[in-house]
């Protein structure tokens, strides 16, 4: 019979009430991990990554509708969105 997978935390009950803590701890960390990203990347790249991508659900803008607010082309919006996000992920890494 296989032995059962322990969901407790290493060290008993007494560890259970941190978990909660740590889990915030963990989620902070990789929220402010995220923000210090973006603070790297030049104005225009943060601008077209915020209206592509990170809004992107909630209103939804296309890369058309981006490049008329900026005044600017959907080439250019469309390049500067995949070099924000090259950014992003050379400082995952």
């Amino acid at each position: 019979m296989a032995a059962a997978v322990s969901r407790r935390p290493p060290g008993g009950c007494d560890r259970r009430a941190a978990w909660p803590e740590a889990r915030y701890e963990q989620t902070e960390s990789i929220s402010l991990a995220f923000v210090t990203a973006l603070q790297v990347l030049p104005p225009r790249q943060l601008a077209v990554l915020t209206l592509c991508d990170i809004l992107r659900d909630v209103p939804g803008f296309r890369a058309s509708e981006v490049a008329g607010m900026l005044d600017s082309t959907v080439e250019s919006v469309n390049s500067a969105f995949k070099r924000a996000r090259a950014s992003l992920q050379r400082l995952r890494k």
